[in-house]
C-alpha cells in the first residue's frame, strides 16, 4: 500500500503523452504509470491499477487527490480504498 502511495505521489501528473482508453486525459494515466514502472512495479501491473483508479476516481477526483497528496501527505479514505483494491484485482 505505502509503494502504491509513492508512486502516485512520484507521478506528478505534469509530464505528457500519448496512449491511454477514453477517460482521464492521457498524461495523467502515462505520468502514474511512468512512476510506478520506475518504482519498480510491472507495466501491466501499473495499468491495471491505473484502470482501476479510472473506473473508481473522476478525472477531477483524482487530481484533487494529487493536490491533496502535495500538500497533507496523505489520501482521503475513498482513494486509499481504491488503491488497495487495484492491488488485490491486479495482484492475481
Amino acid at each position: 500500500m505505502k509503494k502504491l502511495i509513492a508512486i502516485f505521489a512520484v507521478s506528478g501528473l505534469v509530464m505528457l503523452a500519448g496512449c491511454c482508453k477514453p477517460g482521464y486525459k492521457s498524461e495523467y494515466v502515462y505520468n502514474f504509470v511512468a512512476a510506478c514502472v520506475q518504482s519498480g512495479g510491472v507495466s501491466s501491473y501499473c495499468s491495471c491499477v491505473m484502470d482501476v483508479i479510472q473506473e473508481k476516481i473522476s478525472q477531477k477526483d483524482f487530481i484533487d487527490e494529487d493536490a491533496k497528496f502535495a500538500a497533507e501527505k496523505k489520501f482521503s479514505d475513498k482513494f486509499i480504498k481504491v488503491l488497495e483494491e487495484g492491488k488485490t484485482k491486479c495482484s492475481k
